[in-house]
């Protein structure tokens, strides 16, 4: 199955992933390795993982103290709570922009956003009831598009049956078409390698 998780909607342009064509191709895919494996896979895609509260600030402080700064040295003079309101509008609005997506993967540490989608893909995984299928053959691909990232986790009967080198290959490929931008034809073109190595193993 494939779920798709768009969050409220945004200035930010809609993904490419999250589209009707995007959302053939993949279920298509799935599929396709379905036949082909024992395993039991599930394609989430997520707009985010979580929204972090650094870029929100530094953009906020930064506008204020920028304002403020200009209203200060600016030649026409300005009545005190005008000194005071528009820094403050002016934090606020920036503060806002903070909480989009391109803000958000640019200011926030890479460390920590590969936390956050490994934590989202793991809860995800056990949400989903991924870790109770008969032979332990749940296989979940998680893509974050606003942190373009990819985590696959995978239950233990596939972790002791996968050829290790391949299964890191395959998994490698699909965090670097994240990486790109996460377009559907390189996205369904990864998952398929990787139903290959699940077909080879189970």
């Amino acid at each position: 199955p494939l779920h798709l998780h768009p969050d409220r909607p945004t200035i930010d342009a809609v993904h490419a992933l999250l589209g009707d064509t995007a959302r053939q191709q993949i279920r298509a895919a799935i599929a396709a390795i379905e036949q082909r494996t024992a395993a039991e896979l599930v394609v989430v895609v997520q707009r985010r993982s979580r929204v972090h509260a650094l870029p929100s600030a530094v953009l906020g402080v930064g506008a204020a103290l920028a304002t403020q700064a200009s209203l200060l040295f600016a030649e026409p003079e300005f009545p005190l709570d005008g000194l005071l309101a528009l820094p403050l509008a002016a934090g606020l609005l920036a503060a806002l922009v903070g909480r989009l997506e391109r803000p958000q993967r640019r200011l926030t540490p890479a460390s920590w956003r590969r936390r956050d989608v490994l934590l989202g893909a793991q809860a995800t995984f056990y949400r989903r009831s991924l870790a109770h299928t008969r032979d332990r053959v749940g296989v979940l691909v998680y893509l974050a598009l606003a942190e373009r990232q990819c985590e696959v986790v995978a239950d233990t009967g596939v972790l002791r049956a996968r050829p290790i080198e391949a299964y890191d290959r395959a998994v490698a490929d699909l965090d670097r078409a994240m990486a790109r931008g996460g377009a559907p034809d390189a996205a369904a073109r990864a998952l398929l390698e990787l139903g290959d190595v699940l077909a080879r193993c189970l």
